[in-house]
């Protein structure tokens, strides 16, 4: 089974079919040049956020000991994790995308076998 194309490649396929088929205008070249290009912006604009959040975030442990991610703060009491708080939180997003494809796979298989 093929895997799904993300945006960015749908984009990407739509103009490089559009820009190859000999009438570009027709086919909306251009139009479909801006929609990549304005995806690739918003691509970037989450990135950068995504970048500020990971340098802001700092880890904390609440009262049974466990580590906790805590959103900017101002005053933070301590930071459990100092220089390692971006790999922590890159891991930790990783394994819950990881675990939420495993789920979502499951779920697809038990649904086919119906």
């Amino acid at each position: 089974m093929a895997e799904k194309m993300t945006q960015f490649e749908y984009l990407m396929n739509c103009m490089e079919h559009a820009g190859d088929s000999g009438k570009p205008f027709e086919e909306g070249y251009f139009e479909k040049r801006q929609a990549l290009f304005a995806h690739a912006v918003a691509l970037e604009k989450d990135a950068a956020r995504y970048r500020w959040l990971r340098t802001h975030t700092h880890g904390e442990r609440d009262a049974a000991g466990r580590a906790e991610f805590c959103m900017p703060n101002p005053m933070p009491r301590s930071n459990i994790m100092r220089g390692s708080v971006a790999q922590h939180l890159d891991a930790a997003i990783d394994a819950d995308m990881a675990d939420y494809a495993a789920v979502q796979a499951t779920a697809k298989g038990l649904m086919e076998k119906r």
